[in-house]
């Protein structure tokens, strides 16, 4: 038979590691490491995850996959802040719990001073021989002492071990990946495998791991790892007067102020003649004129403070002989004293009134606002401020309520005022995640003060349960507001999501997918349950314009607000080649240390799944280390490729953060410590943006970006085929010698490639290097074969790369069947 051309130009279908090389389609490909397929017809040269340079404070010890957050404001950092607009790159230490920010303006960054601490770490302690380390170094025993679980140490616990002297290299950083109450299982490199007790003094300091969510001029920070000495933060921005026109007496505020999240009701409201302490309430005199239409009855009362976007405390009842009593017909002539300052959150009270003895809603006696005065309803106008015999007294007398107010607790609020709680502020109230939708805050697996407790100390975890706030009020956290999909099925919530109108609420195992569109609750329903659709921590999740990604051990997946798609099905094989082994095994055998960092990037259109953040990545050669680098999906071609390591090829111990957006959806690393096996972090750790590394960078180390054609068998798999000669348009950043090989009938040997005979040249250095040339690469004698697989290799230095457009092979088929 003559010579044919066999011909590829569509590469479109990437990477499918879910069927064998010879049966994959001609536009599928076995490897494509360091390469782009989201031109059509062509393949290209990809960056590499390389978070360093335009590196922007802060930097710090950061938890594995978390630790930083952007977000934007009006405002720039500072007291009488210009309304320009700011970005904001935050971190919390997950050391010391000191929250850090930094505010973008332009190209110059402010570092804030923000006073900002959630507290003390816990960092249980143990004595000589009380813990013993063994298995190869990846276990800790307890021996004596305290137990594990009664130190809170749980799995998904980053962790730091120190004050080992046994060995040193136990003094290092690890992620606990199994937790019982006398025994740890640790996925960690550098921890001694010397088995022995440990004669030193262990501290086990469990890091942060920090939550984020902004609204307007705020962020508030939670803590995830639930250490019990940990409070829930805001700093905010805060421009606010108290007692306006108080002629001297009034307050004013315009600065950023670290804060906790309560909401604080008054500690005192009492009827007398004088004036209260400062910031604490207020004191009152009370005349009962007729002229109203009061019944006769005695009223008790009651004060709330209100804090910013409207949001009330629950109510301060003082003693039952504070009280007002009217004969029928009477009304009310009310004067308030109060002794600034009040705290800058604080807005304003009201005063609220029911009567006694009874158990009637309270309805609102007079509403109070620190900057305009006081008025007796809603659509009254203020009576305003005056001050009294100096600059720290204001009143306002003879405010007139003619009849009680149709306004109640319950109306103005929503829930009433019996709430056991209405925030999680106390020390230890915490959640796993945190999301804004619809205007409202919804968090999931949640530590909260225990309503049979003693009220202030005594904590319990909520771990299937989700609770959200009303809208627009963020600090508020009612307990009777609240979703529980299903309780007791031994999983917890990992990560929340939002698109659509739709909540997704992951758990280890299980998706939920909950249609919260309506502005009741009441209407919200289970639109979808996903089994085996579960995460495990907020960073294998990311949500952008185009819908919510996130990949677990068996799949990566995208929702668009109306179906699950599983991106993998069909191309990627469900096992160890997707997620690859943790530092300490296999992810499909230990599921919950698969810690992957998804991410989006807007610009090319690509999503980006890092199999890691917490062990090193392969150089190809070394298979105990390989975490199975990073995936990247073309949604323009929806195929397939793989960047192989991190870095140009550099397998440092990193231990990365997150992944966060900043303005113009720009990515940037969140930072990373790198584990120095001594309990110590680099003092230096690169980070800073990564989009620019993984679109523009044009470096990969030597034979490192490989293509690899299927096994083409030409249609007929029975019969001999000589092959000639290979084709290939292409262009190259450098020269490169022989960096076509082959090999026949089904081989997948490194060894069992044989280089063509044919060179790439330099045909340029552009981001589209250049110029298009063609190369024709030639056996040592024709090929005899049944199928044959074709490899393209950057075979130059550290600086190249290559971009394909088509291979053609010359052949004929032999009239010989395969024997």
């Amino acid at each position: 038979m003559p010579k044919q051309i066999y011909k590829l130009n569509d590469f479109s279908g990437g990477l499918n590691w879910n069927k064998d090389p010879r049966d994959i389609a001609d536009n599928e490909l076995v490897q494509a490491d360091f390469c782009y397929l989201d031109r059509v017809g062509g393949i290209r040269g990809s960056g590499v995850f390389n978070p360093g340079g335009q590196s922007v404070p802060p930097e710090g010890t950061h938890t594995v996959g978390g630790g930083y957050y952007s977000f934007e404001s009006d405002h720039v950092d500072g007291s009488s802040a210009v309304q320009i607009g700011a970005q904001w790159l935050c971190t919390v230490d997950g050391l010391d719990g000191t929250f850090e920010a930094t505010a973008i303006v332009g190209s110059e960054y402010t570092a804030a001073t923000t006073g900002v601490d959630l507290g003390a770490v816990d960092a249980p302690s143990w004595t000589a021989n009380q813990l013993a380390f063994g298995s190869g170094g990846t276990t800790i025993s307890r021996n004596s002492g305290a137990y594990f679980d009664a130190s809170n140490i749980e799995s998904g616990d980053f962790i730091q071990i120190s004050g080992c002297t046994t060995d040193v290299d136990r003094n290092c950083y690890a992620f606990v990946g199994a937790a019982g109450s006398t025994r740890l299982q640790l996925d960690g490199v550098g921890i001694s495998a010397v088995t022995s007790n440990e004669a030193g003094a262990p501290v086990i300091k469990r890091l942060i791991r920090p939550v984020f969510f902004d609204n307007n001029d705020d962020v508030r920070i939670a803590d995830a790892s639930f250490s019990a000495g940990t409070r829930r933060k805001k700093y905010s921005y805060v421009k606010r007067t108290h007692f306006d026109g108080a002629a001297g007496a009034e307050d004013s505020y315009d600065n950023w102020f670290a804060n906790n999240c309560d909401l604080t009701p008054p500690t005192e409201l009492a009827i007398t003649a004088d004036y209260p302490a400062a910031g604490v309430g207020f004191r009152l005199t009370a005349a009962t004129p007729a002229g109203g239409s009061f019944l006769a009855k005695t009223w008790q009362i009651a004060g709330s403070l209100i804090y910013e976007d409207d949001q009330e405390s629950l109510l301060y009842i003082p003693a039952a002989n504070h009280e007002i009593t009217t004969a029928a017909d009477d009304s009310i002539d009310l004067d308030i004293r109060a002794t600034p300052p009040f705290d800058e959150r604080v807005t304003g009270a009201r005063i609220y009134i029911r009567e006694s003895g009874s158990r009637d809603a309270w309805s609102m006696l007079v509403d109070i606002s620190l900057r305009e005065g006081v008025r007796a309803k809603f659509d009254s106008e203020y009576t305003a401020w005056t001050r009294g015999g100096s600059d720290t007294e204001v009143y306002v007398n003879t405010t007139l309520i003619l009849a009680e107010n149709f306004e109640t607790y319950s109306i103005i609020n929503g829930f009433a005022p019996d709430e056991f709680k209405n925030t999680l502020s106390a020390t230890g109230e915490t959640y796993v995640d945190a999301i804004v939708a619809n205007r409202r805050c919804f968090v999931a697996n949640i530590s909260m003060l225990d309503p049979e407790g003693n009220g202030t100390s005594d904590l319990m975890r909520m771990r299937d349960r989700i609770m959200y706030t009303p809208p627009g009020k963020f600090d508020t956290f009612p307990r009777s507001f609240f979703i529980d999909v299903i309780r007791g099925d031994a999983d917890e919530y990992t990560a929340l999501a939002y698109y659509a109108d739709r909540l997704l609420a992951f758990k280890k195992q299980t998706l939920y997918i909950v249609n919260v569109a309506s502005p009741s609750p009441s209407n919200w329903f289970l639109e979808s349950t996903e089994v085996s659709k579960g995460v495990n921590y907020p960073g294998a999740v990311w949500t952008d314009t185009k819908g919510i990604f996130w990949a677990n051990s068996i799949g990566i997946f995208y929702y668009d607000g109306s179906q699950i798609v599983d991106l993998t099905e069909g191309k990627l094989a469900k096992g160890s080649d997707l997620a690859g082994p943790s530092a300490g095994g296999n992810p499909l055998s230990w599921g919950g240390r698969y810690l992957p960092m998804v991410y989006f990037l807007p610009a090319a259109n690509m999503l980006f799944v890092k199999s890691s953040a917490y062990s090193r990545d392969d150089k190809e050669d070394t298979v105990t280390l390989d975490n199975g680098g990073t995936w990247v999906y073309s949604f323009y071609t929806h195929a397939w490729t793989r960047l192989r390591y991190d870095d140009w090829g550099d397998e440092a111990n990193y231990w990365y953060g997150n992944v966060v957006k900043r303005r113009n959806n720009n990515l940037y690393c969140g930072g990373f410590s790198q584990n120095l096996q001594n309990g110590n972090v680099d003092t230096s750790p690169d980070q800073g943006r990564i989009d620019d590394d993984l679109i523009a960078s044009a470096s990969h180390a030597t034979n490192t970006q490989i293509v690899l054609t299927k096994d083409i068998d030409f249609g007929n798999p029975a019969r001999i085929k000589k092959v000639y000669s290979v084709i290939l348009t292409y262009r190259s950043r450098d020269a490169m010698t022989t960096p076509v090989s082959y090999a026949i009938n089904g081989a997948d040997k490194d060894d069992d490639y044989t280089n063509f005979t044919g060179d790439f040249a330099d045909t340029g250095h552009g981001d589209n290097l250049d110029n298009w040339a063609t190369v024709k690469v030639t056996p040592a004698s024709p090929i005899s074969c049944q199928s044959i697989k074709i490899r393209i290799k950057n075979t130059a230095g550290s600086s190249s790369r290559f971009e394909l457009n088509d291979i053609s092979i010359e052949y004929r088929m032999i009239n010989k069947r395969v024997s």
